[in-house]
């Protein structure tokens, strides 16, 4: 007996619905091992960042015989006195990090708001950006009253270029600024000042986030409206301090990695840590309950202190 076509095989309705169950049970047991798989990409792409400038900071070294200056000023020969930031780190390295059209189209003797300046401030530069974080490469910022002196009109809007690493400047004990791999204010450092040893000894370190600061728990708590910190084409430097443990507190624990991204300290948004890079160009990954005085022995310089395991 043929069978009667009208009466077609098809699924159940509780037949689909284990279907579906099953397929949701294999989605949730996967999705955790491929957000893992793309941090793991994101956390390779910034520690390959690190390296280059390490690499980076290495030939400049070969070439004038010191490290970059970390940040420095100039007030610039017009009527107005406009300041201009006349020397950063990250520009330094653009020569050695494939980036000398940049490099050579920058006018150093014009504020980096100057009209001739700005679309090149503004470009993004992935080198200075991690891709694990939520940040924006290119900020649009408002200029506001208070930064007329950098040559820029209040009201006006110009786009920035963010820079999510920072050079390691100082760390602030006791009260005292003691000094580290890149010290801010037209000093350059000379590997024989490096006493501690450059592999003992930080060099640049992650700070993601961009123009926001965050807290311990990733919430934004404030909006940078600075139009020269924490770009590529100004300043970003670490100023080592203790965080409480939520990072709402300058100076008010001991949290130091993944506490506060306003720059002071390492930042990431890595799980359990930042990353970052020593003085002799390796990369590690420093977790987040690595101790003060640690951290302390790792910036300074040439404070005589053995550093221990990190």
């Amino acid at each position: 007996m043929r069978p009667n076509p009208k009466h077609r095989q098809a699924f159940t309705l509780i037949e689909l619905l284990v279907v579906i169950a099953i397929i949701a049970s294999l989605v949730a047991i996967l999705l955790p091992a491929v957000q893992q798989a793309r941090e793991a990409a994101r956390r390779s792409q910034c520690s390959n960042n690190l390296k280059q400038m390490g690499i980076a900071m290495h030939n400049y070294y070969d070439v004038h015989n010191r490290f970059p200056i970390s940040q420095s000023w100039a007030v610039l020969n017009n009527t107005a006195g406009v300041n201009s930031i006349s020397a950063c780190w990250a520009r330094s390295l653009l020569p050695f990090v494939e980036q000398s059209g940049i490099k050579d189209a920058y006018n150093d003797s014009l504020s980096h708001l100057d009209p001739v300046n700005r679309p090149l401030i503004g470009q993004s530069l992935a080198l200075f950006k991690c891709p694990s974080s939520p940040a924006q490469a290119v900020v649009e910022m408002e200029v506001q009253s208070s930064f007329q002196w950098l040559g820029a009109s209040t009201g006006e809007k110009i786009n920035v270029g963010i820079n999510e690493y920072a050079c390691s400047s100082n760390a602030y004990i006791d009260g005292v600024y003691e000094h580290a791999m890149m010290p801010y204010n037209d000093y350059a450092t000379k590997i024989s000042e490096v006493t501690d040893g450059l592999s003992n000894t930080l060099h640049i370190v992650e700070v993601a986030g961009g123009r926001d600061t965050y807290d311990a728990n990733h919430n934004v708590v404030a909006v940078n409206t600075s139009l020269h910190w924490r770009i590529w084409a100004g300043f970003s430097r670490l100023s080592l301090r203790g965080y409480s443990q939520d990072g709402l507190t300058q100076f008010g624990g001991n949290c130091v990695v993944n506490c506060n991204s306003s720059g002071a300290n390492p930042y990431s948004f890595h799980p359990g840590g930042a990353m970052v890079l020593l003085g002799d160009g390796a990369g590690r990954f420093l977790g987040e309950n690595i101790d003060l005085t640690t951290m302390q022995r790792l910036i300074t310089r040439a404070d005589g202190n053995p550093v221990g395991e990190f």
